[in-house]
């Protein structure tokens, strides 16, 4: 028998996901980009504590992919970082907050894990652009302008997506 906690499971780490996001965002608007992947780092480890190996490889697959989706967008041109000008790779913490997001898909995102894979990525085309959209308009980051970058960032996410629920389905056991 699980502890009743469990049940709210998708609900804390929704509020998991929250707290770190906004975290690493505060911490690099105030000028702590060094500190901003310390939620994350936090939240990887607890919820790998308490969820064990799927949780710590769900995690690694969403940092490596995040690494190499937003290098590529910072190398496109797509995608930089002000408080870190000229940076020829992505940062820290945003490998943080993508390792954070790993994590979702034995979470709150089990849902989309449960859908078809064209569900997948309608989802990252849409969610991911708003995402980093927020992001900018807060400032940690900066897109370029023009339509290319947009879709070069809906076409990270959508991959991303697609990776992240495919891993999900075979490391998260099925409910029930």
């Amino acid at each position: 028998m699980s502890p009743a906690w469990l049940r709210y499971r998708s609900l804390i780490d929704l509020a998991g996901q929250q707290a770190v996001w906004w975290s690493a965002v505060g911490l690099v608007q105030t000028g702590h980009s060094e500190l901003a992947a310390l939620p994350a780092l936090a939240f990887v480890g607890a919820s790998s504590w308490v969820f064990g190996v799927a949780a710590l490889q769900l995690a690694g697959i969403g940092a490596l992919l995040g690494a190499v989706l937003d290098t590529l967008l910072v190398q496109a041109g797509c995608l930089r970082f002000p408080s870190d000008p000229g940076r020829p790779l992505t940062t820290l913490w945003m490998v943080g907050l993508w390792a954070a997001f790993g994590l979702a898909f034995s979470g709150s995102m089990g849902w989309l894990v449960r859908r078809g894979p064209v569900i997948a990525v309608l989802f990252g085309v849409v969610a991911g652009t708003l995402a980093y959209r927020a992001g900018a308009r807060l400032g940690p980051l900066a897109i370029a302008e023009g339509p290319s970058a947009t879709l070069a960032i809906a076409a990270c996410w959508a991959l991303a997506m697609l990776a992240l629920r495919w891993t999900a389905r075979r490391l998260v056991p099925a409910p029930g």
